[in-house]
């Protein structure tokens, strides 16, 4: 992620942020296919991932604003079949399921390693799917088949595929969600919607016949899903300690409501509203006016024309904020494609405060200067840091830290390294940057993977202190610092 002086000096002088109006994005479809779906987005809304091909021929993608649809592939052996169903918080992790040698299967990509099959449990038929994965991507949830039937999964690089377990005579078949450090656990049993924990097993949500739980807020305390009856379809959001509540009707609805997904603070859900094909439609419930509205809509109203001659069908989930859904609909020309929509003013949030400012101006004449955006929250792994200022053309890294000092010159350069305690060094091949011709460098950290010696993970409660050493010939110097930003983690 990388961003202008201009939008960084705005963030600085209104440190919460740039915003801009309502807007609606459609992405297209992969090799000319005949349509694309959306499925999930990351934490902040800059990562789509869903489905995109022609007839049942589909092909999971990602996409960004940068590089729109990118094709995953599949597994080897299979049908021409894959699916995007989760993304990690930062958008680097995703999960879903494919056509293996074996038959359908669980599957985990990310650039590093590409497309990897989870397998499934043991015993019946092999098959498996996955619904979601943590915000750090390394806990993976959904369904498989058993020696017992369907039953929903767990999987961790250490253990593997694991059924969830619990008291005798419940059991979950299929989970559709996971909370963000990976504790709790969404889904459906035979016609009950559940919620798992590991210390306490199973505890159902709604109990109502015909029940089926669609969605987790990131913190595991709102799970959202339908009850089914004589009247229809009708939603409900659970809230730990309030129980469950029906949120209404919506305009255009002939069966009733299916919400798929919730906001970290239980404020914006993401809903199907049923109908007759093909007059299914988006629709949204937010906490602030009890009600439930079709996105397009509630897109019309709050400046984005784009949207104008569309039919949002559905949606596919919601944004750890909730001012981003995705979903999917039928484009003007009467394509079905994947779309993105933003709800509201975005903001891009500064996570970091500043120290060591007493920097020496370098050659561009000015003094470099550091921000951290993204979540402060650890489990999320979701923080890029931004060096502005810089000569334009020369390359540097960043460096971290668990504690400052005093500023020390070190030999050879002009500016202040104010660091202390154990450093990290962001100097391997792929964190090097270039500051081009705008004077300014980038780097999306991996909080699971700080250059310590030995490697460590950043953890909730830590402080973490940064700089950026670049190349510089100011003053007869060979290199200078931006000033500091330091990330207290929650």
């Amino acid at each position: 992620m990388k961003i202008s002086v201009a939008v960084v000096s705005l963030m600085l002088t209104s440190p919460l942020a740039l915003a801009y109006q309502a807007d609606f994005i459609p992405l297209g479809v992969l090799h000319a296919g005949d349509g694309s779906e959306a499925h999930a987005v990351s934490a902040d809304g800059s990562v789509v991932v869903g489905s995109s091909g022609v007839g049942l021929a589909r092909e999971a993608f990602r996409w960004t604003t940068a590089g729109g649809l990118v094709g995953l592939g599949d597994l080897p052996g299979g049908a021409v079949l894959s699916v995007a169903t989760g993304v990690s918080a930062n958008g680097k992790v995703v999960v879903g399921f494919s056509e293996s040698q074996s038959g359908r299967e669980a599957f985990m990509w990310s650039e590093e390693t590409g497309m990897v099959g989870l397998g499934d449990l043991p015993g019946g038929l092999f098959g498996s799917e996955a619904g979601a994965v943590s915000a750090d991507g390394s806990t993976v949830v959904g369904g498989a088949q058993s020696s017992v039937g369907p039953r929903a999964f767990i999987w961790t690089a250490a253990s593997g595929m694991q059924a969830l377990s619990g008291a005798a005579g419940i059991w979950m078949e299929h989970a559709s969600g996971v909370s963000a450090d990976g504790s709790v656990v969404s889904g459906s049993g035979p016609s009950i919607a559940l919620r798992w924990t590991a210390s306490g097993g199973f505890e159902i949500v709604e109990a109502t016949t015909g029940s089926t739980a669609q969605g987790m807020s990131p913190n595991g305390d709102f799970v959202v899903g339908h009850r089914s009856g004589f009247a229809g379809i009708d939603g409900f959001l659970w809230a730990e300690g309030a129980g469950s509540m029906s949120l209404g009707g919506s305009p255009g609805t002939t069966y009733g409501n299916s919400p798929v997904a919730v906001d970290r603070e239980g404020g914006v859900v993401a809903i199907n509203s049923l109908g007759f094909m093909p007059n299914d439609k988006a629709s949204m419930w937010t906490s602030a006016s009890g009600q439930v509205v079709l996105v397009e809509d509630y897109l019309l109203g709050h400046g984005a024309p784009q949207v104008t001659g569309w039919n949002l069908n559905y949606c596919g989930s919601v944004s750890l904020d909730g001012k981003v859904i995705v979903g999917g609909g039928i484009s003007p020309s009467g394509v079905s494609e994947a779309w993105v929509a933003h709800l509201e003013p975005v903001t891009m949030q500064v996570v970091s405060s500043s120290f060591c400012l007493a920097q020496v101006p370098n050659s561009s004449g000015q003094a470099a200067f550091l921000v951290a955006t993204g979540s402060e929250y650890a489990h999320y792994n979701y923080v890029s840091l931004h060096a502005q200022q810089l000569p334009t053309n020369q390359f540097g890294y960043f460096l971290g830290a668990t504690g400052q000092m005093s500023g020390v010159i070190p030999p050879g350069s002009s500016g202040n390294l104010c660091l202390g305690g154990m450093l990290a060094r962001f100097n391997r091949p792929s964190e090097i940057r270039g500051s081009g011709v705008d004077g300014t460098m980038g780097l999306d950290l991996n909080l699971l993977d700080f250059p310590t010696n030995p490697v460590q993970s950043v953890l909730a409660g830590q402080s973490w202190y940064f700089q950026c050493w670049f190349r510089d010939s100011a003053a007869g110097a060979s290199s200078n610092f931006t000033d500091g930003a330091v990330v207290a983690f929650q």
